[in-house]
């Protein structure tokens, strides 16, 4: 992952020094190092996508078909690690057309149903998997378990000043829920439904947790984990990383 940080840096940067220290930054960062201890699929994931990133780079400047095709299977592979990028395609294909002059070409067509074509090519298998055993084309049910079991406790706890973990156990209790496993697929609808439904009678709970949401990206993130490690008393009031500001001594 450091060598294509510092490939793709040194399509952007033309000195020879700054490519080689953007690599070198990806290679010591602490949270990158423990990710990489750890069984995650975010590790092969960061490596697909940056590689994915640097070849469509590749793309713009040579142009070749070859290059695009490649692009498009690590893409896909991607994909299949980690689903979040499924619809990136899109913004690739915004991001050729703005390279074009914004100009809509037969061209341009061409090379945005072969990005198309082959990233798709790539998912088919487990996309007809999940068609065969759910009758539902999708790549997983994240966003609908996510939305369900955890953001509509969240939002009842806040709004009711409850922990999430009593919010939880009764929602799960009153919704028949036994484990993370009950959704899957192919009743991914029905779940999303009920928990729109549920959001609709929480309004206040849910803009409560948009806010701690937004705020606890900053600061419930890996550097906190790799302070705890250390014994070192991480204060969720601002950011971790700030710790090196507040606290140098305990932070080195």
């Amino acid at each position: 992952t450091a060598v294509i940080a510092w490939l793709f840096a040194k399509e952007f940067l033309r000195d020879s020094v700054a490519p080689l220290l953007t690599g070198l930054a990806v290679a010591v960062a602490p949270l990158g190092a423990y990710f990489a201890g750890i069984i995650l699929t975010e590790n092969v994931f960061t490596f697909l996508l940056l590689l994915a990133m640097y070849l469509f780079v590749r793309h713009l400047k040579n142009r070749r078909v070859s290059s695009l095709i490649l692009f498009s299977l690590v893409l896909g592979a991607a994909t299949l690690v980690k689903p979040t990028p499924q619809y990136l395609p899109l913004f690739f294909i915004f991001i050729m057309w703005f390279a074009n002059e914004r100009r809509i070409t037969k061209e341009l067509c061409m090379r945005s149903l072969v990005l198309v074509g082959v990233f798709l090519v790539v998912l088919s298998p487990w996309l007809y998997r999940n068609y065969q055993v759910f009758h539902s084309a999708s790549l997983n049910v994240q966003s609908v378990s996510t939305l369900f079991l955890f953001l509509v406790p969240s939002t009842i706890a806040l709004e009711n000043h409850v922990t999430f973990q009593e919010a939880q156990e009764k929602f799960y209790a009153d919704e028949g829920i036994s484990s993370y496993d009950d959704i899957d697929l192919g009743n991914a609808s029905e779940y999303k439904k009920r928990a729109l439904e549920e959001l609709a009678r929480h309004p206040v709970g849910l803009l409560k947790s948009i806010g701690v949401t937004i705020f606890t990206f900053f600061t419930h993130d890996g550097y906190a984990d790799i302070l705890s490690f250390f014994g070192v008393k991480v204060s969720y009031a601002h950011p971790p990383l700030s710790t090196i500001v507040t606290a140098p001594k305990e932070f080195l």
